[in-house]
């Protein structure tokens, strides 16, 4: 089937931001945003992996908001330059994605609003130092984030992020809790739901879908059906 999402139940849910799904099933590829500061803006000067083994996301961006077509979506919330100093992919970081590579990995047809204080990583190991945290008056939206599943069943969410450099950023899940009790909690039981869930190519509803890295080196779903592509992130000026 033809991948489509509802750009007017996105909307509907947008005007709430307070709603951790905010940016969720309702999203069309020209209604998923993120991207690069404003027009004039130069994206911070991350320093390339040392191995690319992903690259950022290619879509057009205007001040800071995807712009599919080179339109930004009526009624987006307009995404801002992030604060987060340039960081590269850490080992643990570039084992993960080049286990993606090789053997594909799982996406989530969904999106989430991340609240202040979650940390964010250069890889899936959180006894590093983390590479930012969200501010008290900011938050992070995520689109279709890949889902890695480290050995213990340990989740984490990566995206690009609009403006964040060349590096995927990587959320561990559990860690949500401490910035947000019950917006974790909605997340992990979200999470659980979605990967039970028949899939999106069938039903058009949330579910997991199977990622891979393609010949460009982008995130991509495996059925070439979807469209819009995953993993993709947005800071901007509001709380939850």
């Amino acid at each position: 089937m033809t991948a489509t999402r509802n750009a007017d139940a996105a909307r509907s849910h947008r005007s709430r931001p307070a709603r951790l799904t905010a940016l969720s099933a309702g999203l069309v590829l020209a209604a998923v945003l993120s991207a690069c500061g404003s027009s004039s803006a130069t994206p911070p000067a991350s320093t390339a992996v040392s191995e690319a083994i992903v690259k950022a996301p290619t879509e057009p961006v205007q001040g800071c908001t995807y712009a599919p077509g080179n339109k930004v979506p009526p009624g987006e919330p307009a995404g801002v330059q992030p604060p987060f100093p340039a960081f590269t992919t850490d080992a643990a970081g570039q084992a993960a994605l080049r286990h993606i590579r090789d053997h594909g990995g799982t996406g989530l047809v969904f999106g989430y609003q991340l609240p202040s204080g979650t940390k964010l990583y250069a890889g899936p190991d959180a006894s590093s130092a983390p590479v930012g945290t969200l501010p008290v008056g900011h938050s992070i939206q995520l689109f279709d984030p890949v889902l890695w599943t480290a050995s213990g069943g340990h989740q984490w969410l990566v995206s690009f992020l609009a403006c964040g450099g060349s590096s995927p950023y990587w959320v561990d899940v559990t860690q949500i809790a401490e910035a947000n009790p019950s917006i974790y909690q909605g997340i992990a039981n979200s999470i659980s739901s979605l990967l039970k869930a028949a899939p999106y190519t069938v039903t058009g509803k949330p579910s997991a879908l199977p990622v891979v890295v393609n010949t460009s080196g982008h995130f991509a779903w495996k059925d070439p059906a979807v469209t819009f592509p995953p993993a993709r992130g947005e800071y901007v000026a509001y709380n939850v």
